[in-house]
């Protein structure tokens, strides 16, 4: 399991996994996943949606603390 959470004003959906199969990647066999994150207040009204992302090194036996991964880029996302 990745990430645990009881909280009802967050919904995590959009789960997307790879794994480097690469055979010449320094970082062959490493796991990744990201999801996001609805989060909404009380009343069920949205607030947000960050993006999270976690990996292992060990085949998908522990993960990484998740880390929010989502955020704006001026060189990536120059439009508006």
């Amino acid at each position: 399991m990745v990430v645990e959470d009881n909280s009802p004003r967050a919904t995590h959906d959009k789960e997307f996994i790879a794994a480097d199969s690469n055979p010449n990647s320094p970082n062959k066999d490493n796991v990744y996943v990201t999801w996001t994150v609805f989060l909404g207040d009380k009343n069920g009204n949205y607030l947000s949606s960050p993006i999270f992302g976690s990996m292992s090194t060990d085949h998908a036996l522990t993960w990484s603390t998740p880390e929010e991964i989502s955020g704006a880029s001026k060189t990536l996302c120059f439009f508006r």
